[in-house]
């Protein structure tokens, strides 16, 4: 059902910022805009299509009473706050010593 949708939209979304990249310019400035903004577009659909197709063979091996062959881990996000909380305090201190 979904995929119909998400390949005329990717469709649209991954082949019309080329153009329009083309066609931008330092005098013609919102062309790059528009090309950003449907790259972004583009960007928001492949990851909407990706949760729905894993949503989807969660619900069919739960259905079945499958093992669950996509496997989560918390610890790269873990690691991603960690390393953004040192990266702040980093900057921090550099900032005050600056002074």
């Amino acid at each position: 059902m979904y995929e119909c949708c998400f390949n005329k939209v990717e469709l649209f979304t991954d082949d019309q910022p080329l153009p329009i990249d083309f066609a931008s310019s330092p005098r013609k400035p919102q062309y790059a805009l528009i090309g950003m903004l449907l790259a972004f577009a583009s960007l928001l659909t492949c990851i909407w299509e990706l949760l729905a197709a894993s949503l989807t063979v969660q619900y069919v091996c739960f259905i079945r009473h499958e093992q669950n062959p996509i496997k989560v881990s918390l610890w790269p996000a873990i690691f991603l706050v960690c390393l953004a909380a040192s990266r702040l305090s980093w900057n921090r201190m550099q900032q005050k010593s600056d002074y």
